[in-house]
């Protein structure tokens, strides 16, 4: 939660920076937006059954959405590492990988370069136990329904914008263990105005 506050806080300042600078420029119509996006996942909860893992990684994604002037719409979807883990057990080394792609219909609000973000959707989460001697892998995945909430700025005017924020993403029904992460995200869109 911290980092979501100082992340606003910075989103304020250069809104207002901004404000302060701006030519008047008249507001954008409606349109499409496609875009990529890429950065750090962060795990919030650890899963106690796994000791001293690697938590998070590189996440990256992409989005499409339809854009009016204060409101979009549209869908994302991304890979994002949950766990990296070694461990021994009987002269036996295990490497555990566990990440999720998260499908997510998604709602942004504009206010002016700063933007509030929230959507739900089906997460996949995806993990691999592999020995390093000749047993079989075990791998294995689950659907579960989750939610994310986020929060940033973009920058640059049609057709190309940038943009910076942070995302946290809860997943739900998942027995003992409900994954949350937070990444730090930057993305590039192109804007097709109507």
């Amino acid at each position: 939660m911290k980092k979501l506050s100082l992340i606003l806080c910075i989103s304020l300042l250069l809104f207002s920076v901004q404000q302060a600078t701006a030519d008047d420029k008249p507001a954008a119509g409606p349109g499409f937006e496609i875009g990529a996006f890429g950065g750090y996942n962060m795990l919030l909860n650890n899963n106690d059954q796994i000791q001293s893992p690697t938590k998070g990684g590189i996440a990256f994604g992409a989005k499409a959405a339809f854009v009016m002037p204060v409101i979009s719409a549209g869908l994302s979807v991304g890979y994002f590492p949950i766990y990296h883990a070694n461990w021994s057990v009987a002269s036996v080394s295990y490497d555990y990988t566990s990440y999720v792609v998260p499908i997510d219909a998604f709602a942004q609000l504009s206010l002016g370069p700063i933007y509030l973000l929230g959507g739900v959707g089906i997460y996949s989460l995806h993990s691999t136990i592999s020995p390093t001697v000749t047993i079989a892998n075990s791998t294995g995945s689950s659907s579960k329904f989750g939610y994310e909430l986020g929060a940033g700025f973009t920058f640059g005017t049609a057709p190309v914008n940038f943009e910076l924020g942070g995302l946290y993403q809860q997943i739900t029904g998942n027995g003992n263990w409900n994954p949350s992460m937070f990444s730090i995200l930057a993305g590039i869109n192109f804007v097709f105005n109507m």
